[in-house]
C-alpha cells in the first residue's frame, strides 16, 4: 500500500478529491493549509506528489479526527532500526483511548518519515503523547536524528483535522 499527498488550498484539494470519488482520499485541513492524502496501491492522480511506502497500520481513515504527523529525518544507518520501533509503536497503540487510525511511512523518495495517527479529539493524542510507550518510542528516535550543521531541518510535528464539510467554518 502506498500514501501519496500534497498541500494546498481547501477548495482546490477539495475539487481534486471530487474529481476522483472512486479513490480513497482523505481531505484535512490545518491553521496554514489543507492536506489531501491519496491511499493506494497504485500511482497517485497528484501531478507532484510526496509518495511513501506504508509499513506499519490499523484501521481506514474516519470522516473526522484530528491527524498529527511527526515528521523524523534520520541517518542512512538508523532507518531499519526506526522502522522496527515504529512498528511496534504502531501495535501497541491499538486500543488507545480516543485513537482512530494509524500510518507509519516510509519514504520513496528524499522525504522524512512520518508516523501519522488519527484522534477523536487533539487531549486524546496530547494524553498518548504523555505516556511512558510513546516517550520511549520519542527517545530512541531523538538517537537517530540527523543533527548538526549538515542537517538544516529537524523533526516536527504538524496537526490537521479532517472535518465534514457541512461543518466547516468558513473565512
Amino acid at each position: 500500500m502506498k500514501i501519496h499527498w500534497t498541500t494546498g488550498t481547501y477548495d482546490y484539494l477539495k475539487k481534486l478529491a471530487d474529481r476522483h470519488r472512486e479513490e480513497k482520499t482523505v481531505l484535512m485541513e490545518s491553521a496554514e493549509n489543507a492536506l489531501l492524502l491519496h491511499e493506494t496501491e497504485g500511482k497517485s492522480f497528484f501531478q507532484y506528489p510526496r509518495s511513501y511506502e506504508v509499513v506499519a497500520s490499523f484501521n481506514p481513515f474516519p470522516d473526522e479526527g484530528v491527524v498529527v504527523m511527526h515528521h523524523i529525518y534520520v541517518q542512512e544507518e538508523s532507518k531499519p532500526v526506526l522502522e522496527y520501533e515504529s512498528q511496534r509503536l504502531t501495535a501497541e497503540m491499538e486500543g488507545a483511548q480516543g485513537l482512530k487510525a494509524v500510518r507509519f511511512l516510509k519514504p520513496v523518495k528524499n522525504e522524512p518519515y512520518l508516523f501519522l495517527s488519527c484522534w477523536d479529539r487533539e487531549s486524546s493524542c496530547e494524553r498518548w503523547e504523555q505516556s511512558k510507550t510513546f516517550s520511549a518510542w520519542r527517545e530512541k528516535v531523538k538517537g537517530m536524528e540527523k543533527t548538526g550543521h549538515f542537517f538544516p531541518k529537524s523533526d516536527y510535528k504538524a496537526v490537521y483535522y479532517i472535518v465534514k464539510e457541512e461543518e466547516r467554518v468558513r473565512e
